[in-house]
């Protein structure tokens, strides 16, 4: 189970460079709103955007060792999957993308009578090329596969693989042919323009009237659980957390740290403190533990967090810590500093530092942004973010997208790093109702009771 917030060990790295964008430049990075029954998969990495039916579930996120994005259908017994990578062609190719389906193994040795379907596709202004294959793998398995590949403007090919089965591939076709067309090619160095545009643009509409927006979260109160629904009824419980808000000063969140460590603690500020308590492996009574305490000055120029995850297992117990400083710019550092040090169970200690992107999301806010976002002043967001789910400390880009609802509320589709699927989430004027996520988990506001009961039925510990 991929947990909210894991500590895991790191190293020092550092952040791409981000280039200073005129604020007032207003041209966010939009979001088209996709048909429906649909969603939009954002790979700007990849330098391609599609639509997938809506559901559809991410099973593999883009990482360095395998750089490729792996999805399939959001039904209990799926009828398709859908890899999409990024490839080179073969050298000196003249029709790159054409040279890259031809030099599929499998479509390499297809039988002519098994080939389905060779032919091209118009993708904005670049002819993309397709085929369909039904193949034995080698089980004797019959496969089917469709192929799209997509020249960029880098001079690699955008390579979408479907795989079905003989017996599936008349549903599961028709709706992979409807992804393929609606890819769009996205321009990286535009896209990273654009973002950058849309960073600044954030910040600015964050930082109005920030200190008041905050104040009125004081005493907030909120219990969240967090499960695993299943299609046919009822589902597996995950985890429960509590939130609560409240004003104090920095020294509040980790108060045996010296004033020299976590500097100037007069200021007052929100501190955001986060219980989660995730049933790992309850069968063999593996619980995780985590305790966030989150600080931000009034005014968003520096923030705090001390976050301590305890795994338990029959009494006993592992820690791990995790602390982050982000200090106020000043005349000798313009752009302000983020350190993050976490620490093992072993005692292991990984440092990291570097100057803070412009469009900062505050660790205080991710759980609460939802909350303080005016959507009459802008319906798109972009932000760059501490990844809290990656074994090596980095920085993410979010988007956010606002969408009304005619009983008043809103739909908010937020794309985080390398999910490229949608996290939908049901937002009313208390802030975000429930978020289902892309991996198929839902997490919604409930109350205590709700929690025991639920918890206690599935024979889970609540502490």
């Amino acid at each position: 189970m991929r947990c909210l917030c894991p500590i895991l060990a790191a190293a020092v790295v550092t952040w791409p460079a981000v280039a200073q964008i005129d604020p007032t430049h207003n041209a966010p990075m939009t979001v088209p709103t996709p048909a429906p029954g649909l969603e939009w998969v954002l790979l700007d990495p990849l330098g391609v955007w599609f639509q997938v039916p809506a559901g559809t579930r991410l099973m593999h996120r883009p990482t360095s060792n395998q750089p490729h994005l792996l999805l399939r259908d959001g039904d209990d017994s799926p009828a398709w999957s859908l890899r999409a990578e990024a490839v080179p062609p073969p050298a000196g190719a003249t029709g790159p993308a054409m040279a890259v389906l031809h030099g599929n193994a499998v479509l390499a040795k297809a039988d002519p009578q098994s080939v389905l379907h060779e032919g091209t596709l118009k993708v904005g202004d670049r002819h993309a090329h397709t085929a369909w294959v039904r193949e034995e793998d080698a089980s004797g398995t019959s496969v089917a596969y469709g192929w799209l590949a997509l020249p960029r403007s880098d001079g690699q090919v955008m390579l979408l693989t479907a795989i079905t089965t003989p017996a599936m591939l008349p549903q599961a076709r028709p709706e992979i042919e409807r992804i393929f067309a609606s890819v769009r090619p996205v321009d990286t160095s535009e896209s990273q323009l654009l973002g950058s545009i849309g960073l600044a643009k954030s910040e600015s509409l964050l930082k109005d009237g920030l200190e008041d927006k905050l104040r009125r979260l004081d005493g907030l109160r909120r219990v969240f659980r967090i499960w695993q629904p299943d299609p046919r009824g009822g589902g597996r419980e995950l985890a429960y957390g509590v939130l609560e808000a409240a004003i104090g000063t920095a020294s509040a969140i980790r108060p045996d740290l010296t004033a020299a460590t976590i500097g100037d603690d007069q200021h007052e500020g929100l501190i955001v403190t986060v219980h989660l308590r995730y049933a790992v492996d309850p069968a063999a009574d593996r619980y995780l533990d985590q305790v966030m305490r989150m600080w931000l000055a009034f005014d968003g120029s520096s923030e705090q967090w001390y976050l301590n995850a305890t795994r338990k297992q029959h009494g006993r117990q592992a820690a791990e810590t995790e602390l982050g400083i982000r200090e106020a710019a000043s005349a000798g550092a313009p752009r302000p500093t983020l350190t993050v040090i976490r620490q093992s169970s072993t005692g292991e200690r990984s440092p990291f530092e570097n100057p803070v992107h412009e469009g900062w999301l505050p660790r205080p806010l991710e759980w609460l942004l939802m909350d303080i976002i005016d959507p009459a002043e802008s319906t798109e967001y972009v932000w760059a973010a501490w990844d809290p789910a990656s074994g090596v400390p980095r920085v993410l880009m979010r988007r956010d997208q606002w969408s009304p609802v005619p009983d008043g509320t809103w739909i908010v589709r937020t794309w985080q790093g390398m999910d490229a699927l949608p996290s939908i989430a049901r937002v009313t004027r208390n802030g975000a109702v429930f978020i289902d996520r892309p991996d198929g988990t839902r997490i919604e506001v409930v109350d205590d009771q709700r929690i025991a009961d639920l918890w206690q039925s599935a024979g889970l510990k609540l502490n």
